[in-house]
């Protein structure tokens, strides 16, 4: 077993352990995990392809932006946060591959 190997199983534990005996404290740190993330797609978004959009799209994203960030169960945020980037995918806009996997690692 490799010392990255030992890492991870020892931060799976800790969440695990974290979910057990602090369960308010880590759904209050995966919401800011998740909110952080978030700001950086919007951010992305925003710098990147938000003017190329029609204004119906640019409405549509605003709203599906605003209910996602208003989410306080972990679980619920992510589901919406999946779904957003979804839609960004159907309408043609990509983000950074690289995001995807941290953007849904912390859930």
């Amino acid at each position: 077993m490799k010392w990255f190997d030992v890492i991870k199983i020892d931060r799976k534990e800790a969440q695990r352990l974290g979910d057990k005996y602090a369960p308010d404290e880590m759904k209050e740190f995966y919401l800011d995990k998740n909110l952080k993330s978030m700001k950086k797609i919007d951010d992305y978004v925003r710098q990147n392809f938000y003017d190329e959009m029609e204004e119906y799209q640019q409405k549509y994203y605003d709203m599906f932006y605003e209910h996602t960030i208003k989410q306080t169960d972990p679980e619920d945020f992510k589901n919406a946060r999946i779904s957003l980037l979804s839609i960004l995918r159907q309408l043609g806009y990509r983000l950074p591959r690289r995001w995807y996997y941290e953007l849904v690692r912390f859930t």
